[in-house]
């Protein structure tokens, strides 16, 4: 799947945020995010940076692991 947020450049990936414990749908070039289960749309996008610091993480020692590449 390719992002709406960034005219298509960046692949989707399905990411576990370890320090959330959360699963979360984010963009390899331009970090919009999305939580899993909602609708991957450029209405509706999070910066990952923001999504993790209004959570109390920084985005440098956030644990994230790569699950899988999202299809369409």
């Amino acid at each position: 799947m390719l992002c709406p947020r960034c005219d298509f450049q960046g692949a989707i990936y399905k990411a576990r945020v370890v320090d959330l414990n959360l699963v979360l749908h984010i963009c390899d070039e331009c970090e919009a995010c999305w939580k899993e289960g909602e609708v991957v749309n450029l209405s509706n996008f999070k910066d990952l940076s923001t999504f993790l610091e209004k959570r109390g993480l920084d985005y440098s020692d956030a644990k994230i692991e790569i699950l899988e590449e999202m299809q369409d």
